[in-house]
Formats: C-alpha cells, sequence, structure tokens
C-alpha cells in the first residue's frame, strides 16, 4: 500500500479523533470527560460510543480497513489480557502488527479522553459484538471502570503498547 495513502487515513482518523476531543465537552465532577453521549459515566452506552469515536476507521462492521485499520470483528487480540485493549484505547498503538494473518502499518492515537467507565462500555461492547463473545477465553471477566483507572495510572507510549503486544502474544508479561 502506498505511504501517501496510509499517511492520509492516519491524518482522516486523527482528525475524527480530535473533533471528537473537542466535541467531548466539560469535564464530570471526577475530572474525567463526559464523552460525546453527554451522558455520565454511569449510563455510558458501548454501542453509541464507538459508533462515535471508534467507527471511522474500525468501521460500524468491526471490520476495519484493509492495510491501514486492524478488524476488530473476530481479532483475538481482544483477549490476550483483561486489560490489553484498554492499554490501546487510552494510550494508543502504532507500528506494524500482523493481526489475523494480515499486515497493518497505521498508528491509532491515544482516545484517552473517554471516562473510564466509557472505556470500559466501548470494550465490552467490541467484545461482544460481531461474534467476538464466541472469542471469550471460559472464566474471562469483563472490564469495569476501575480496572480502566488502574491502567491510565500507568502511561506506555504508542511503541510500548506494540511491545507488550508482542510480549502477550507470546505468553509472557
Amino acid at each position: 500500500m502506498p505511504k501517501a495513502f496510509l499517511s492520509a487515513g492516519v491524518i482522516v482518523g486523527t482528525f475524527f479523533i480530535a473533533v471528537a476531543h473537542v466535541a467531548a465537552g466539560p469535564s464530570t465532577k471526577d475530572g474525567s470527560k463526559a464523552g460525546l453521549s453527554g451522558r455520565s459515566a454511569a449510563t455510558a452506552d458501548g454501542s453509541k460510543l464507538f459508533e462515535t469515536n471508534c467507527s471511522a476507521c474500525h468501521q460500524s462492521s468491526g471490520q476495519g480497513i484493509a492495510g491501514q485499520f486492524p478488524p476488530l470483528a473476530g481479532n483475538s487480540d481482544l483477549f490476550l489480557s483483561r486489560t490489553f485493549p484498554a492499554n490501546v484505547v487510552l494510550f494508543g498503538l502504532q507500528g506494524e502488527i500482523k493481526t489475523e494473518g494480515k499486515m497493518v502499518a497505521s498508528v491509532m492515537p491515544p482516545v484517552a479522553y473517554l471516562s473510564d467507565a466509557e472505556i470500559a462500555a466501548v470494550l465490552h461492547y467490541v467484545r461482544t459484538a460481531w461474534g467476538n463473545d464466541k472469542l471469550r477465553p471460559p472464566g474471562f471477566k469483563p472490564l469495569d471502570a476501575a480496572a480502566v483507572a488502574e491502567v491510565r495510572k500507568h502511561p506506555l507510549s504508542p511503541d510500548q503498547v506494540r511491545e507488550l503486544r508482542a510480549r502477550l502474544k507470546a505468553g509472557t508479561k
């Protein structure tokens, strides 16, 4: 895929994220953003949050855009660990990765403007949409706002998130 096309995709995706961040509005009492839903974190709707914040790149179907943005539908990375997807949402991910047998070279910018409860809600939606619930290992505990808050306390760079992914896929931490 031509680098110019990839760069254009990253710029467009980043634009959507920036617009969403500006539109997220005022902070809630705990200092987190209320999000585009305009709802408190307690009533976060993962489906609506996904459509607003994620579907421009990952598509409403969860299929992503070949070579640019990985599919979330059928993506086993969602279950590498309980908190791995929260690292991706909070801190971003960049560089080449192989997902579902295909190489993707892109940048996912951080989406840390969402509240902890909103991130937990959108990740719950993604982990249960498009048949992903069938990938869930037995006894896998859903992510909650407290777990996201703990991840938020330990910032990583997008490159470090990619390295974490590689370690989790290799079975090491």
